[in-house]
């Protein structure tokens, strides 16, 4: 950042641009897009993660040497599991399972 540059905070914004939010301009459109993925795990919009397929790829790799080397049981009923949605959808207790070495 060069020296003398200014920052602007979106909480600031309306004081700047007191109507900001009837101008239809692409800037103010993009500040929302960006908004919108805040909360993803890679991101999404101009500003997705650009490793993010890599990352989803490395991920399914390791599972699949580890499940290579290892028996996974289910600690518990399956009946058990309780499932919760949001952003994403997850157990609400974890996925507790038992790794057995094979032979």
């Amino acid at each position: 950042m060069r020296s003398g540059s200014t920052i602007l905070s979106l909480r600031l914004l309306h004081e700047f641009f007191p109507s900001y939010k009837k101008v239809g301009t692409y800037q103010f459109a993009l500040y929302q897009i960006i908004a919108d993925f805040a909360f993803l795990p890679f991101g999404g919009g101009p500003r997705k993660c650009v490793g993010d397929q890599f990352a989803l790829l490395e991920s399914t790799v390791a599972l699949a040497l580890l499940l290579r080397k290892f028996d996974v049981e289910l600690r518990g009923s399956p009946d058990e599991v309780e499932m919760v949605t949001g952003a994403t959808i997850h157990t609400k207790n974890g996925l507790w399972c038992r790794l057995r070495k094979r032979t």
